[in-house]
């Protein structure tokens, strides 16, 4: 034996030594016996003894053959007396998952050799000037394993407006895009916990009307929230006409008297948040608003929209919302939001 032998080649070490011992032992008491066998000519009481331990070497050696058939049988490795072969264990690299996160390509094949980056970008980027023309394709790579999800929303100008794509799709496809100038990165989590309330009114004035939707209904079914802003009003936490937080004499006008200027109070309706009716946006929690227009003869189902703007926006430092909505950069357009829609996320 040698030091650096393990635990199996000891067994079979003490395995082999004790059937040599047995045997040996054996062999060498039929010896003994026979010389007493034959020394009991001159001394009869030997011939007793002989018969004795020659009885003893071939009980013994019976023992020994029936402790080698079962053991051979338990292990046929003993039949040829060497132990089991060890197993190479061949070394591997270890797995190294991929790294979540909105990963770019200047090709729609989304090839290795044409990716933007090394890394995924897991926040947003206002500026990607240099890259206007050269983006073809970008994945959005998923953390399976820790439920991770990502979207992406792509824009035509810095700063995070003008025309814009959503992508959703967390299975590490390759989706083509649009020439995009700058890019809004967040990550999906569930959240109930705050509100999103829009005012009629500039600086979170509740005076001239406001709407308040809550956590739980941004979160809902689905984890989209996408309403069209003609369907809502200024209703503050309720969502019936009656509850309209809109003074009586700021209300649309449905029906004019016949001198085309007065309009009784049972004439008149709530506003919708519609048009420029939206002045400013209070957002309690980590939530994400896109007021935006949907292009005449886009499907619901698809996430090409056209003029778009995301809050809070990079001058919103307070990250709790505009307190005065610009619309100039759609207004440049001629295309005001018809849509809004509310994601919850992990970090704004």
């Amino acid at each position: 034996m040698t030091q650096g032998q393990g635990l199996p080649e000891y067994v079979l070490y003490v395995y082999r030594f004790g059937m040599f011992f047995g045997f040996l032992t054996a062999l060498l008491s039929l010896i003994v016996a026979g010389a007493l066998y034959i020394m009991s000519s001159a001394i009869p009481s030997l011939k007793a003894k002989a018969k004795d331990r020659a009885f003893g070497a071939v009980t013994g050696t019976i023992f020994l053959l029936l402790i080698y058939l079962i053991l051979s049988t338990i292990n046929p490795e003993l039949n040829i007396l060497k132990a089991p072969e060890t197993i190479d264990i061949i070394s591997s690299t270890p797995f190294t998952p991929i790294e979540p996160g909105v990963k770019l390509y200047k090709e729609t094949g989304c090839s290795d050799s044409s990716a933007y980056s090394s890394a995924p970008f897991v926040s947003s980027i206002r500026d990607l000037s240099d890259a206007r023309r050269t983006i073809r394709g970008l994945k959005i790579i998923p953390n399976s394993q820790l439920n991770i999800l990502y979207f992406a929303i792509t824009h035509d100008l810095v700063n995070f407006k003008g025309y814009c794509h959503y992508f959703y799709r967390n299975d590490s496809t390759c989706q083509e895009a649009d020439p995009f100038v700058s890019l809004s990165v967040y990550r999906y989590v569930e959240s109930s916990a705050g509100s999103v309330t829009f005012y009629r009114e500039p600086f979170y004035n509740e005076e001239s009307g406001w709407l308040r939707i809550d956590g739980g209904t941004i979160i809902g079914e689905s984890a989209l929230y996408n309403r069209e802003l003609k369907n809502l009003i200024f209703s503050g936490n309720g969502s019936d006409e009656s509850d309209c937080t809109v003074p009586i004499k700021e209300q649309d006008c449905i029906k004019w008297e016949e001198d085309g200027k007065t309009c009784l109070d049972e004439n008149r309706k709530c506003p919708s948040l519609a048009g420029e009716n939206v002045s400013s946006i209070k957002i309690n929690g980590n939530y994400i608003v896109v007021l935006f227009s949907r292009d005449q003869g886009v499907e619901e189902s698809e996430t090409r929209w056209s003029n778009c703007q995301v809050f809070p926006t990079i001058d919103d430092a307070s990250k709790v919302g505009p307190k005065q909505v610009k619309w100039e950069y759609i207004q440049s357009r001629n295309n005001l939001p018809d849509e809004v829609v509310i994601i919850s996320v992990g970090e704004k």
